[in-house]
């Protein structure tokens, strides 16, 4: 039964300070104007200890007044797909009641439900030149004490990685008043000089597909499991010390090829999409302190003749497309691959599946004041994709994992993706 939830307040919360005259335009890179127009939701899960709520409430609304003079974008407004009017209208808070405890949530929850305890529908798509705020916070709290706080940025002015130092940041002024974390000298905003921005979108911009006849599936892959995964994967010489996310991505693409194998009209050709974080391929100080998206999209092919797929080759085949996305990377030729695969047909007699990974991001170690989560959750999966994150002990990974309902249920039926997936950890929506 859908849990229910609650609005008890609402309210916008403006930086603590004004942004200066020269900040008021944030100007998008080309990056930031292929982006998707919807959120990106993170679901911090917390045990808070015996604090009141209005201690809560006030320590976070307190500290996120402060975190968005810094991160002064996220607090305006977007202006058709070309830049943000850094006009301090703030962003939005809004505090719930849960009729449920939150160990029914850690226990078992649809995704659906989860989403419910996100400020907005993450799958929403944000309209140009729209008075929706940018960045959105929702506060729970269950009927046994704990605390969810859920929070959204929209995709035009953060990916994952940018969204991860927001709450590090908000994480050091909510416990300590630090800023030095948060030192205007090391982020950096303006990422045009990096991907200059081009006239010709300013009125489009891309868009994650989200089917809600998808079918929906969180896994979790223990580390332990991870562990044997990577050492079957390693005694072929094809690749050496594979991955977690080489590792869990190779199993889950190899399934995903299974699956669509069995099909009434056989595919030969599949792709993988991979989002490449660029921060830690180019030369630039401080890289990882660049606000903004700086994620890009690399491919790779898998032809097959028959109905089977090897591990090994699938592993080499990612490690090769990330690594390849660094050396000497033009953004004309990004484009050009960009567009082509935008404009290939339905029709087209191969399959694509896409993985964005979140691993290595530290979102269990957002503390706001009352300890680290107990459980981070990523709350959505785009059809025909899957997000990697870590688990809480940092060595195993879940995946989320959106696919065709035919395809899925065959995927679900596989003997490594029942082998290697610890089923009393997940859930769907089926």
């Amino acid at each position: 039964m859908e849990i229910k939830v609650h609005i008890i307040s609402k309210q916008a919360i403006k930086p603590s300070s004004p942004t200066p005259h020269h900040l008021r335009t944030h100007r998008f890179s080309v990056i930031d104007q292929l982006a998707p127009r919807s959120y990106i939701p993170v679901l911090l899960f917390y045990t808070t200890y015996g604090q009141s709520r209005s201690e809560i409430s006030n320590r976070l609304k307190a500290s996120l007044a402060k975190t968005l003079a810094i991160f002064y974008p996220f607090a305006g407004r977007v202006k058709n797909n070309s830049h943000v009017e850094c006009n301090d209208e703030g962003a939005t808070f809004i505090e719930a009641n849960v009729e449920c405890g939150m160990q029914k949530i850690l226990r078992q929850s649809a995704i659906q439900e989860l989403q419910l305890l996100l400020p907005w529908d993450p799958e929403d798509r944000l309209p140009y030149n729209s008075d929706r705020e940018l960045l959105g916070v929702q506060v729970n709290h269950f009927s046994d004490g704990g605390v969810t706080v859920g929070v959204e940025v929209n995709h035009k002015v953060a990916d994952a990685s940018s969204v991860s130092v927001f709450l590090q940041s908000w994480t050091a002024i909510a416990r300590t008043d630090d800023y030095s974390y948060v030192s205007e000298t090391r982020l950096k905003f303006d990422l045009t000089a990096l991907f200059p921005k081009m006239d010709a979108l300013d009125f489009i911009s891309s868009d994650y597909s989200f089917d809600r006849s998808t079918a929906q599936k969180r896994l979790v892959f223990e580390g332990s499991k991870i562990a044997a995964l990577r050492k079957r994967i390693a005694s072929d010489a094809h690749i050496k010390n594979p991955t977690r996310y080489e590792a869990v991505g190779a199993l889950i693409w190899g399934a995903f090829i299974a699956a669509c194998s069995k099909r009434e009209e056989p595919v030969t050709d599949y792709v993988l999409g991979t989002a490449v974080d660029m921060r830690r391929r180019i030369d630039i100080p401080s890289s990882e302190q660049c606000i903004g998206n700086m994620s890009v999209w690399t491919a790779t092919r898998h032809f097959i003749e028959n109905k089977s797929s090897n591990y090994h080759e699938l592993a080499e085949k990612i490690r090769e497309s990330v690594r390849n996305s660094s050396k000497d990377w033009s953004l004309d030729e990004y484009l050009s691959w960009y567009n082509s695969i935008s404009e290939e047909s339905a029709g087209n007699p191969k399959l694509r599946i896409f993985a964005m990974s979140w691993v290595k991001f530290p979102f269990y170690d957002v503390d706001l004041g009352w300890g680290k989560p107990l459980w981070v959750a990523n709350a959505i999966t785009p059809e025909a994709g899957v997000y990697f994150v870590d688990t809480a002990d940092a060595k195993g990974m879940e995946a989320w994992i959106g696919l065709p309902k035919e395809i899925m249920a065959e995927f679900l039926q596989n003997p490594d993706v029942l082998a290697y997936v610890s089923p009393s950890h997940s859930f769907s929506r089926l």
